[in-house]
């Protein structure tokens, strides 16, 4: 500061670089938070903090912070509040929380105080959670310029969370903040009047045997430990498929873990990106435990390391029932791309393609179990071994009915049997580098099943009835005629089940078109009627049509009885003669 021409200047209670003579004047650095960036807020440290005159009448600061707020002014522009302030929520406050695949967090703009010396806690619907359940991430360097926290929160219910968060600093200044925010449900017990859960993790604990847990069409992030309780049920909710619902491991752990001497169903899901350096990256079945997986896409699961059994992973003693599942994509750092088993599994209807297998058994690795299959599909899956699909070490196999690729290196490790009805013709999938396994018009696969099968069903993985015809097609897809060959002339062949085409339908889109056959004495009884029920056991439309011998073709627009639209889900219709059920099928309504 320079004075000419003999001015004068009285200068007092000020900081002043260079030194200026008057009362107060200090010259020391004053410790702005960030000089280069031009943030000239004062740090905690900062000298200019309560060196202020304080006979003055200014009352706040530049960002209107009243002022003085300690023992005295400070010098600048800025009044120190206390080192930090709330700048960012998230959620939003009144937001709804439908992915919790996001953690809960806030964002604290901090000028004074390294973390370590803020005390920070969270209060939500009473419960106060603090270090070390909050994470802290402090990106400000010394001086906590940025700094997030995060707290891993358990919304496991469909509520709104009211939320308090405060943060004190060393002066014993507090930060507070309020939000609300409101959980969306994605899962619900269904057994008990579908109670809401936000996980299916806590669904599963807080579960009573043999209740069924049913989850949304989403992705859902999570990796499963099933708890030790006896015949619990996971599956997709109504109107949905394998192919809509997602158990997600995020390529972070192992899908689910069954740790428990337990049996349990899982129906109607995808299992996918399961991912560790341990056996099993899709399911883990300990010894004892039964898991029956049905209508399961196990997908994209691996292992990593010295370890097997990229989709599937079976102990001794262990027993795995699995019927219209789709094994794909699954890889192993050791043996079993999809699938090794030590225990019992017993199999029909499956489609085994794209899994790969460092060293044997590209698709199944069986070590020392028991093996029963019938009606599957082994086809396109490879091994750095042998065993391009099957590698039996010293287990025990009985296998019908199956179509198996060529087997790979080193010659045959499992003998394909004429006499037990296996093939080895290539299934002429729609499309196998695309991932679509459904059976193509002219798929040897077609009507070469048996009927005699380990796991009963009645429908395929997409829910079409099956069989169509006298026998099984093979694999998890029954096949279904295209257009051409189905309603161009509309007729099944004699001896099928009443079907739907399609099995899933849009009615903002199309009629349905159902089914059926008909002996000549049943036609001729003139008292034929068509009845669908919804699952609740409800009769919501029924027909009289006039019917002939063999097939039968009736259109249906997907509403009740009184022309109201319906809601997506599972429909039944039966073929009824006065009081006898000639025959059904189902439908599935999905816009």
């Amino acid at each position: 500061m320079q004075i000419a021409n003999f001015a004068s200047m009285l200068v007092e209670y000020c900081n002043v670089q260079g030194g200026f003579s008057g009362t107060a004047n200090i010259n020391i650095t004053p410790s702005f938070v960030s000089s280069p960036t031009a943030d000239l807020h004062l740090r905690f440290d900062s000298p200019c903090i309560d060196s202020g005159a304080t006979d003055i009448s200014v009352t706040t600061d530049i960002e209107n912070n009243l002022r003085p707020l300690g023992a005295g002014y400070d010098m600048g522009a800025y009044e120190y509040t206390g080192g930090f302030y709330l700048i960012e929520i998230k959620p939003s406050s009144g937001a709804t929380i439908e992915d919790l695949s996001e953690k809960c967090f806030f964002h604290l703009k901090n000028f004074y105080f390294p973390s370590t010396n803020l005390s920070i806690s969270v209060n939500i619907n009473g419960q106060i959670y603090s270090a070390p359940s909050l994470d802290i991430i402090d990106l400000g360097g010394t001086t906590s310029a940025n700094m997030y926290a995060t707290v891993n929160i358990n919304l496991d219910f469909e509520t709104t969370y009211n939320v308090t968060i405060n943060a004190s600093s060393p002066s014993e200044s507090i930060q507070s903040s309020f939000w609300f925010a409101t959980v969306k449900a994605d899962v619900h017990n269904f057994t008990k009047g579908m109670l809401p859960y936000a996980r299916i993790q806590t669904a599963l604990d807080a579960a009573s045997p043999n209740d069924v847990i049913v989850i949304v069409a989403k992705s859902h992030q999570e990796n499963l430990t099933w708890p030790n309780t006896e015949g619990l049920t996971l599956r997709g909710e109504d109107g949905t498929t394998s192919f809509t619902v997602f158990l997600d491991g995020n390529q972070v752990s192992r899908c689910v873990t069954v740790p428990y001497p337990v049996s349990l169903t899982i129906n109607g899901l995808t299992i996918q990106r399961g991912q560790l350096a341990d056996h099993g990256g899709g399911i883990f079945v300990t010894g004892s435990a039964t898991i029956n997986i049905i209508n399961v896409i196990v997908s994209k699961n691996s292992t990593t390391g010295v370890n097997h059994g990229g989709g599937i992973y079976v102990l001794s003693g262990g027993r795995v029932n699995a019927a219209n599942c789709i094994f794909f994509g699954n890889t192993s750092a050791s043996k079993g791309g999809a699938i090794y088993n030590s225990g019992t599994y017993c199999e029909n209807n499956n489609t085994y393609a794209g899994n790969t297998s460092a060293s044997d058994g590209g698709g199944f690795y069986n070590q020392i179990g028991l093996y029963y299959g019938m009606n599957n599909i082994f086809w396109n899956n490879s091994a750095g071994g042998n065993g391009n699909q099957f590698f039996n070490n010293s287990g025990t196999i009985n296998a019908t009915y199956t179509d198996f690729g060529n087997n790979g290196i080193a010659g045959v490790t499992f003998n394909y049997d004429s006499l037990d009805h296996n093939i080895t013709e290539n299934p002429q999938f729609v499309d196998l580098a695309g991932g679509n396994l459904r059976l193509g018009d002219d798929s040897p696969c077609a009507e070469v099943g048996s009927s005699f099968l380990y796991i009963q069903i009645d429908s395929d993985i997409e829910g079409n009835v099956r069989p169509r015809g006298n026998k099984y097609d093979l694999g998890a897809f029954e096949a279904v005629r295209t257009a051409t060959n189905t309603i161009d002339y509309a007729e099944l062949k004699p001896g099928e089940k009443p079907l739907a085409y399609p099995t899933v339908f849009n009615p903002d889109e199309g009629d349905v078109y159902l089914f059926f056959n008909l002996t000549a004495e049943q036609a001729n009884k003139n008292n034929i009627k068509l009845k669908i029920y919804n699952l609740s056991g409800e009769n919501i439309w029924e027909f009289e049509p006039d019917v002939q011998t063999g097939s039968n073709k009736i259109t249906w627009s997907g509403q009740d009885i009184f022309g109201n639209r319906l809601s997506n889900g599972v429909y039944v219709f039966y073929v009824v003669s006065g009081r006898h059920v000639v025959g059904k099928g189902k439908v599935v309504i999905m816009r």
